[in-house]
C-alpha cells in the first residue's frame, strides 16, 4: 500500500510539473486569487484531510465496525482510491477557482466545506476524532 502512495504522489507532481506550463493565460493561480478565495480552498482542502484521515483511521480499525457512508465510495473503499477521489476533487476545485472571476465560487465552496465539517463531526460522535488527522 506504501508502494501505491509513494508511485501516485510521483504521477501527481510530474503531472503537475508538466501541465503547469500549459495553462492558459486567462487561469488566475494561487497567488493570483482573492484572500477570501484563498481561505476557503485551505479551509476544505483541510476538512477534507482530516476526512480523508478519520475514514482511512476507521476503515483500518481491527474491530471493523465502521463502514464508509458515502455511496460513491462503497462501504470499504481502498485509502488509495479516498486518496485518488480527494485529490480530484480539489483538483477540479482549484480549476474552477481560477478559471472563474473573483469569488464567483466561495458561496459553493463555503456550503462544500460545512458539508465536510459536519462530516467530521458525525464521525467524532461514533468515536473517531479529529485529531487522528494529525
Amino acid at each position: 500500500m506504501k508502494i501505491l502512495e509513494t508511485h501516485f504522489k510521483k504521477l501527481l507532481i510530474i503531472l503537475c510539473l508538466t501541465t503547469s506550463p500549459i495553462a492558459s493565460a486567462e487561469f488566475r493561480h494561487f497567488n493570483d486569487w482573492e484572500d477570501s478565495e484563498k481561505r476557503v480552498f485551505l479551509l476544505y482542502s483541510t476538512l477534507s484531510y482530516i476526512d480523508y484521515s478519520q475514514t482511512k483511521y476507521a476503515l483500518n480499525d481491527p474491530c471493523e465496525c465502521y463502514v464508509e457512508a458515502n455511496p460513491i465510495w462503497g462501504k470499504n473503499p481502498h485509502p488509495d482510491k479516498l486518496l485518488l477521489g480527494n485529490i480530484l476533487i480539489n483538483g477540479l476545485i482549484y480549476t474552477r477557482i481560477g478559471r472563474g472571476q473573483p469569488e464567483s465560487f466561495n458561496s459553493m465552496l463555503v456550503a462544500g466545506s460545512v458539508l465536510r465539517a459536519g462530516v467530521i463531526y458525525h464521525n467524532q460522535k461514533v468515536g473517531i476524532h479529529w485529531s487522528v488527522a494529525f
